[in-house]
């Protein structure tokens, strides 16, 4: 029911269309229940009576209506508006099913369209804590699968299960009014039926949970050998991967098995309640029909409703079964959607500043409980500011770029923009400030120039070229197939390492965000390119905040101030050549760095 609860804001906008769609499943049910009454006329009113076998016993059927104005021997007469009113429901029916399902469909897609847009909206603002408690399976599970899932649930599956209790009951209600001794039986082994699919439908809601959890594994396998293809290979480790993946791979084949076998199992006990249903109903039948109690058209329609009374408990049983694995998938849905994004949005109400000044107040970050990924930092980051930031990997070089992101929120101190807090400001604003380039490259399966511009909608090619040049992609654009139209496999494949950082620096420089952050993203360059690179952009964002983390000295050494940081403390600080005449850490990676570099000239 909490699923029903959660998805109804959605299904609510539709409300009409639901209401619709519930009349014709109503107008459908009265026509399947309303069939057999007209067989029963057939048989009573028009074949018994031709053969020459008049019938002694009162027809009971609901429809006597339609031929009350004929003439008892008026066969033929009978027999045309019998058969003209069952071919006008067959075709009532087909139309309305047809209607119904047409419309259901189209109604859904519109809830899946907005649930889906939720769903991913969601995705892209939570923060990457948040988004590390999934694994990249579970997460393609929910924004696909699972989605689909809960549109079953409403497309198909309320109204399969609406339609079988409709069915039931009605044919329960006429069985009743027919004759309630030939009713007692199916009755009867209705109630064992009913209880049986209580049972069903707890195996039935383990063995779902356990599918679900077998296919998040396989799809997180299978994704991570896609993304990691090349590591594989190099290491040779096919084998074991393979071994890996037949391992997931048989799990989840078991599981199936094993939701095989619990289905076969009681579908098995629900067809032979049918069929104990049947014979008991038919023996009881012959019996009255023999003592003339009742009409061999009123027998005929007794175990027609028989049949259709074990059929759509066992569609009942069925489509408990189908709920409750679109359920599973609606909890895992909803539970994502209405789980905290990861930042307090509580106080965001003021607009970024064009010409942001950043403070970081005595700031700590922890992760997890871990030893603290930024302990007690103290950075004035005024406008037009250059930063460079030095240490070794995990010295929490990264941990303050995504900070000035909003990435994630500080663990203790403060990260104050214009002396208010940075939490104070929109988020999609103080993003909108910085132009990030990643250590992490990635690059999208597009041509070079909409990766440049990805900022834009547009494709202004002059401001393409411009960037391009500043971030030195001009230099290898000729040898691409087609330029900048070359498309670019998924993660840049095609293109070399030095390659993707330079596309993503020019990306960056397109935004012309107020303040550009290089998160180490010159690594892959060699150093005549990465001095062109750095020497263009103190050229051409003199007057904008400039913040480079790197593990090369030269890279920073123009900056206003530099600072060199182990296990997210701040040990040295100062201008280059500050840093250089306390002949600290930051002077002796220097020298030793122009050591290498003169070594490798030569």
């Amino acid at each position: 029911m909490d699923v029903i609860k959660q998805s109804w804001k959605y299904w609510k906008k539709i409300w009409p269309r639901m209401l619709i769609i519930v009349v014709a499943a109503v107008l459908m049910i009265l026509i399947t229940l309303l069939t057999p009454q007209i067989s029963q006329l057939i048989i009573d009113k028009v074949i018994y009576p031709a053969l020459g076998q008049p019938l002694e016993q009162q027809n009971d059927s609901i429809l006597d209506f339609l031929v009350a104005g004929f003439s008892p021997d008026n066969y033929v007469g009978i027999c045309i508006m019998l058969l003209s009113c069952l071919g006008g429901m067959l075709l009532l029916q087909y139309v309305i099913h047809y209607f119904r399902w047409n419309f259901a469909h189209a109604s859904n897609r519109l809830i899946a369209n907005d649930i889906r847009h939720d769903a991913f909206l969601k995705y892209l603002n939570c923060s990457p804590k948040v988004l590390h408690s999934y694994s990249s399976g579970d997460m393609m599970n929910i924004l696909s699968n699972d989605i689909d899932n809960v549109m079953d649930l409403y497309q198909h599956r309320f109204i399969m299960l609406f339609n079988a209790v409709g069915q039931t009951l009605g044919s329960i209600v006429i069985m009743l009014i027919t004759d309630v001794r030939m009713a007692i039986a199916p009755l009867a082994l209705s109630v064992i039926t009913l209880f049986l699919s209580v049972r069903y439908n707890r195996a039935l809601r383990k063995c779902y949970a356990d599918i679900r959890e077998g296919n998040v594994d396989l799809n997180s396998c299978i994704q991570e050998n896609i993304n990691g293809v090349r590591v594989i290979r190099s290491f040779a480790t096919e084998d074991d991967e393979m071994r890996k993946f037949e391992k997931k791979n048989q799990r989840f084949r078991d599981n199936y098995i094993n939701l095989t076998k619990v289905a076969a199992k009681y579908n098995m006990y629900f067809r032979l309640i049918g069929y104990a249903m049947s014979v008991a109903s038919m023996i009881v039948g012959i019996i009255l029909a023999v003592d003339g109690e009742i009409s061999p058209g009123q027998f005929t329609t007794f175990t027609t409703y028989t049949g259709t009374l074990n059929g759509h408990m066992i569609s009942i049983a069925t489509e408990i079964g189908n709920i409750q694995n679109c359920m599973v998938a609606g909890r895992r849905l909803f539970a994502f959607l209405n789980a905290p994004d990861g930042f307090d949005h509580s106080k965001e109400s003021l607009d970024m500043p064009a010409r942001p000044n950043y403070k970081f107040n005595a700031t700590v970050m922890n992760f997890d409980n871990s030893a603290p990924a930024l302990d007690h930092v103290d950075i004035d980051i005024s406008y037009g500011k250059k930063i460079g930031i030095m240490g070794k990997t995990g010295c929490g070089k990264s941990v303050i770029m995504r900070l000035i992101n909003r990435f994630y929120d500080c663990s203790g101190g403060s990260i104050t923009v214009d002396g208010h807090d940075i939490s104070e400001y929109k988020l999609e604003d103080v993003r909108r400030a910085t132009s990030f380039v990643s250590q992490d490259v990635f690059l999208f399966s597009e041509t070079v120039a909409r990766n440049i511009a990805f900022y834009d909608e547009g494709t202004d090619m002059d401001k393409i070229e411009k960037f391009a040049a500043l971030a030195r992609v001009n230099k290898f654009i000729p040898r691409l197939s087609d330029g900048y139209e070359t498309v670019v496999g998924e993660r840049g494949l095609g293109l070399s390492g030095g390659q993707k950082q330079r596309v993503s620096i020019a990306r960056a420089l397109y935004k012309e965000a107020p303040v550009l952050l290089l998160d180490d993203c010159t690594s892959a360059l060699d150093y005549q390119t990465e001095k062109e690179i750095i020497d263009n952009i103190s050229k051409n964002y003199g007057d904008k905040t400039l913040i480079i983390a790197s593990n090369r000295a030269t890279s920073v050494s123009f900056c206003d101030e530099i600072l060199y940081m182990e296990d997210g403390v701040i040990i040295e600080r100062g201008t280059h050549e500050e840093l250089m005449a306390r002949k600290g850490k930051y002077w002796m990676i220097y020298n030793e760095q122009m050591v290498n570099k003169q070594e490798e000239v030569a």
